[in-house]
Parts: C-alpha cells; sequence; structure tokens
C-alpha cells in the first residue's frame, strides 16, 4: 500500500522527478519528463544527464553535481536551459538533493519544473516597466502615481521640480501625509474627500481640471 501511494504521488506529479548517479547518469525519469522535455522516461535512462543541458550551461550543471557529491543531504537549486526532444531549448528550474548515502535510494534525488513561460512574462513584464519608467520620466507634466492605499508608487522628475521636494521627499509617502498642505485657489484648505485621486477612487472616473495649492516644502 505505501509503494502505490509513493508511486501514485510520483507518476502523477506535474514535476519531474529523476534519480541520477554520482557520476550523472539518469536511473529513473517520471512521467512527467514526457510533457516537460517530449522524451520517453526509458529513452534518458542510462543516458548521461549533461547531454540535456546547453553548451553554454553544461559547466554549471556539473559544478552543481560537484557541490552536491561533497556533502551527504546536502541540496541546491539551479535555473538552467535544457534541450527539449523537438531541438527548442527550455528553462528548467531543478533542486537536487545528495542521498547517495541513503540506503535504497543511493542516488542524487533531482526534481525539475519547467518555468520558461514564467521567464518570459517576466522579461516582457520588466520590459514594459522600463518603457513605463522611460516615457514617465520624458512627460512634461508632473505625474503622480497613487496605489489605493493612497501611498506614491511612481511619480517622475517633472513633479519634484514643480513641488520643490526630492525625491527621497516623495518616495514611500502618501499622498495623505502633512507635508503636502493642500489649499484651494482662494487659499482656503482642501479636505482630503475633495483631492482629485479620493474623487476618483471614489467614482472610478476620470476626474479633470481641478486646482489645487500644495505649500512647498
Amino acid at each position: 500500500q505505501s509503494e502505490n501511494r509513493f508511486r501514485a504521488l510520483i507518476e502523477k506529479s506535474t514535476d519531474v522527478i529523476a534519480l541520477l548517479a554520482a557520476d550523472g547518469t539518469v536511473l529513473y525519469d517520471s512521467p512527467a519528463v514526457m510533457r516537460v522535455l517530449g522524451y520517453a522516461p526509458d529513452e534518458l535512462v542510462g543516458q548521461s544527464v549533461f547531454k540535456l543541458f546547453s553548451p553554454e550551461d553544461r559547466p554549471r550543471a556539473k559544478q552543481a553535481l560537484a557541490q552536491l557529491r561533497a556533502s551527504a543531504n546536502a541540496s541546491i537549486t539551479v535555473i538552467l536551459r535544457c534541450r527539449h526532444k523537438n531541438g527548442s531549448y527550455r528553462l528548467l528550474e531543478g533542486t537536487g538533493t545528495n542521498l547517495l548515502d541513503e540506503p535504497g535510494v543511493k542516488a542524487v534525488l533531482l526534481n525539475y519544473r519547467d518555468i520558461t513561460e514564467r521567464h518570459e512574462a517576466e522579461t516582457s513584464l520588466r520590459a514594459s516597466e522600463e518603457r513605463f519608467r522611460t516615457m514617465l520620466q520624458g512627460l512634461e507634466a508632473g505625474v503622480i502615481v497613487h496605489g489605493a492605499d493612497t501611498r506614491i508608487t511612481a511619480f517622475n522628475a517633472k513633479v519634484l521640480e514643480l513641488l520643490g521636494v526630492t525625491e527621497a521627499q516623495m518616495a514611500g509617502r502618501t499622498a495623505t501625509d502633512p507635508l503636502w498642505q493642500r489649499v484651494r485657489i482662494d487659499g482656503s484648505p482642501l479636505p482630503e474627500a475633495d483631492l482629485p485621486f479620493r474623487r476618483a477612487f471614489a467614482s472610478r472616473q476620470p476626474v479633470r481640471n481641478v486646482i489645487v495649492g500644495i505649500t512647498r516644502p
């Protein structure tokens, strides 16, 4: 019963679970390897795991295995590019654990997953954020971006010039900070509820052409 449960966990896992000999020879691959790298599990058994890595990442893979062998029960996590059966390369995140001294195992336990799409999404997001920052800094208008908690999450250099504050004074503050001392055009205090960002959050609509006076620090 215990063996059946163990086998079910291994064979139904979305991560690939593999066992490697001390020299990197594949002793076992779980069925998930078909989904991740396109190989049937038996195709890789008896082969060197290093042949799967890109030439650029192969030295790091060998170094990681050497580090594992140096200490019993050691674990290490690495991100490496591996060749899919169709010839493309996938970015894999893997964790290896040295169980070479464990009776009944005597292997390096390796589990890994495909993070190619996640990495591409993160790279695309970083590029998008960089474009946003470049565009923001290029505007002639002062721009402040508030989070729903009123904390200032982004601003450009022009707004620092207009408000007479430094980047350090602006960063991390909230829009309701006493530093701002907001007034109407006639000089009377402007209630927080009448601030454009408060009205925009309340109505979920743009609020335009509001004149707000700010007492410079």
